[in-house]
């Protein structure tokens, strides 16, 4: 008869494994999803800014063709070379996040509504703070969540968006990653009982 110790710390090994290759592949899905999205943001920006003369989406030209690119590469990365998985999963936070601020803020200048662009700039945080949930990191996911609260509050001053607003943002965000948090929570939970089972 097997030690329960050790049957313990194999389950528990196999729950890892488990949890680290779904990690992988909703990266891998993240990654397509952020290009996919910088992609037709770009299209939009090009026809809306360059063909139909809009300068509000003219301006942020340059700066979302560089995050595209970005987002060429760290999806180009994830899917050619899976062993880089684990140091792309922090762009969420460290790439994304901050380059949506510096496009958002480039257009306030040329914007009719830069209270608009702020708050617009509120779901596109949600949708990365949802999006690093995919890697099944909690760490990722308040990471995430957290900058993105840092630099949307940035953004909403500098829009001379009222302090009310700021506020709601801030809960809005941090509502969004205590969704994700019990999401990452519930599917460990489930995976660890369908292994115990």
């Amino acid at each position: 008869m097997e030690n329960p110790s050790a049957a313990v710390r194999r389950a528990y090994a196999l729950i890892d494994r488990s949890l680290r290759g779904e990690e992988e592949r909703n990266l891998s899905i993240a990654g397509g999803i952020r290009l996919a999205a910088v992609t037709a943001a770009l299209l939009c920006h090009l026809v809306l800014g360059s063909l139909l003369g809009h300068p509000e989406w003219r301006a942020a030209l340059p700066s979302l063709a560089a995050y595209w690119a970005v987002s060429l590469v760290l999806w180009a990365l994830v899917r050619l070379r899976p062993g880089t998985t684990r140091a792309a999963r922090y762009g969420l936070a460290l790439v994304d996040v901050p380059m949506v601020f510096w496009i958002q803020h480039q257009s306030l200048a040329t914007s009719l509504s830069p209270a608009g662009v702020a708050s617009f700039t509120l779901a596109v945080y949600c949708a990365l703070t949802m999006l690093a949930t995919l890697t099944l990191e909690r760490r990722l996911t308040a990471a995430t969540a957290a900058a993105a609260i840092v630099l949307d509050l940035l953004l909403m001053r500098s829009a001379g968006t009222g302090g009310g607003a700021q506020v709601v943002a801030a809960v809005v965000l941090a509502a969004t990653a205590a969704g994700g948090w019990h999401l990452i929570n519930r599917v460990q939970f489930l995976v660890a009982q369908t292994i115990h089972d």
